[in-house]
């Protein structure tokens, strides 16, 4: 939370496969969630509020064991 991270998500986030949580709520984070993001098949909880994404996709639906997804605060205004 608030780590001061800036930009777009890094393609890399799909090296992050056990992650369980992930809290990156109040930084600088913009844009799309990543299609990369599919590879967090462990992810339980992720936390995304107060940030400036712009947009998400079906990417999601692939985490299977994610229970808490927290996208408010942000700039949302698509999804696919």
């Amino acid at each position: 939370q608030a780590a001061g991270f800036y930009g777009t998500f890094p393609a890399s986030i799909e090296n992050m496969k056990k992650i369980i949580r992930l809290n990156l709520a109040q930084n600088y984070i913009s844009g799309s969630i990543p299609p990369e993001i599919r590879s967090m098949s462990y992810l339980q909880y992720l936390n995304l509020g107060s940030n400036q994404i712009t947009a998400f996709g079906s990417d999601l639906n692939y985490l299977k064991k994610l229970e808490e997804l927290y996208l408010q605060g942000n700039l949302i205004s698509s999804t696919s």
